[in-house]
């Protein structure tokens, strides 16, 4: 198997354990949703006083969501290397991932939608991409 092969593979897996993990977290009932941000937040006080449990929801919405956005696109540059253009309208999908979140959250019990996390989780995606490309432009010149 080629280098650039393994590195598709495995930025394929990270994108994969990535979405199932964030789909878990939305699939949680209000109350184990409450409480894992609730330990989040015990953990990160001593750190940032004043942090709210409000605070930690949306922060983990925009990290889960930037570590997925470095991921595909590190796995978009791949697959452009490995099989240009055949793969590339899977693109597509990408930013259809944070909608499907919100809906599945329709279906937990004392959970809601909101497009206001659509829009944190796509701002999430977008920094992440950014950081990626950026660290790509780095090592490229250097």
């Amino acid at each position: 198997m080629t280098r650039d092969r393994r590195f598709l593979v495995l930025f394929s897996v990270i994108a994969v354990l990535l979405t199932g993990f964030i789909f878990h977290n939305s699939m949680q009932d209000a109350d184990a949703s409450h409480a894992q941000s609730a330990c989040v937040l015990r953990l990160l006080s001593s750190v940032l006083p004043g942090l709210t449990e409000h605070a930690v929801r949306k922060l983990a919405h925009f990290l889960e969501y930037a570590a997925l956005g470095w991921d595909l696109l590190a796995l978009s540059v791949f697959v452009r290397r490995c099989f240009p253009r055949r793969l590339l309208p899977l693109a597509a999908l990408f930013p259809v991932i944070p909608v499907i979140d919100e809906c599945i959250q329709l279906f937990s019990d004392g959970r809601t939608a909101a497009f206001t996390d659509v829009c944190l989780d796509w701002s999430g995606m977008g920094c992440g991409a950014l950081v990626c490309l950026m660290m790509i432009r780095i090592i490229q010149r250097g």
